[in-house]
């Protein structure tokens, strides 16, 4: 009996130590597959939260479309003279831009003719409201007085394009932006 027992807590001992081994082995392997379950089941149950949540909410506002052909080949003239030099009394690629030069140019090329300066664009142009804008459609600012000074060609999501000052080239810009916040005049429809 004294052998038995002798031998009983080594054998526990050897178990012991084969069970603890054994754990070093199965419990990484044992994380490994929580891990992977868990991830795997995360991006199941996000598609499905996913597909609930849009079921439930309306799309996502469109940007409404030009409000002519004219406009929408307009804007596409002015958008491709992004990075065109500013330049007083400019209005051709070549020479350079200011903001009237480059409405004119852009609608010109759209089988549009208007007036050369902001002023008389103002004049013959349907006033729009903002919430009503449409890409092509012309936004109006008075820079140094009452008078309207400066005009841009709305793109949507709220930026326009334009040929602000000199020293700057033809540039997207939004009308949230505090410089032109604080001077927007309005809005026309060529």
């Amino acid at each position: 009996m004294k052998q038995s027992s002798a031998l009983s807590p080594m054998r526990t001992n050897s178990w012991s130590s084969l069970r603890l081994r054994r754990a070093g082995v199965f419990l990484p392997i044992l994380a490994l597959g929580c891990v992977l379950g868990l991830t795997s089941g995360c991006s199941v149950v996000s598609e499905k939260k996913t597909a609930s949540f849009d079921s439930h909410y309306p799309a996502p506002l469109q940007e409404k479309p030009p409000a002519s052909p004219q406009a929408a080949k307009a804007l596409e003239v002015a958008l491709k003279q992004r990075g065109v030099d500013y330049r007083p009394g400019g209005d051709n690629p070549d020479q350079g831009f200011d903001c009237s030069g480059l409405v004119n140019f852009s609608y010109l090329a759209a089988g549009v003719q208007l007036p050369r300066d902001s002023r008389s664009m103002y004049s013959v142009t349907t006033r729009v409201t903002t919430s009503d804008l449409r890409p092509g459609d012309l936004v109006f600012f008075r820079q140094r007085s009452s008078r309207i000074s400066h005009v841009g060609l709305y793109v949507g999501s709220g930026q326009f394009v334009h040929a602000p000052s000199a020293g700057k080239d033809v540039e997207i810009t939004s009308l949230s932006d505090a410089y032109w916040k604080k001077r927007y005049a309005g809005a026309g429809r060529v």
